[in-house]
């Protein structure tokens, strides 16, 4: 269900471009959420944090935004890390 590139010591997982069905519903469903529940939103807060004195491979904090979909309420893409 997940796609894997290593980066020397490091192995980083993401969603393939493929995805089933009930995936799609799935992460369009956690996208909402991601949006409105405050847990959510105070870990992206920590993450942005973290990305900021990470020294581990810069890619993993990539927000890449091809081939993604936005959000239906907000319009805007919303990219968890996998």
């Amino acid at each position: 269900m997940v796609a894997t590139k290593r980066e020397q010591n490091w192995i980083i997982y993401s969603l393939p471009e493929r995805r089933a069905a009930q995936l799609e519903r799935n992460l369009e469903c956690l996208q909402d959420c991601a949006q409105t529940d405050a847990v959510f939103k105070r870990d992206m807060e920590k993450l942005s944090k973290l990305a900021k004195s990470y020294c581990g491979p810069r890619s993993v904090f990539t927000r890449a935004t091809s081939g993604r979909r936005t959000n239906a309420k907000t319009k805007s893409p919303v990219h968890l890390p996998s």
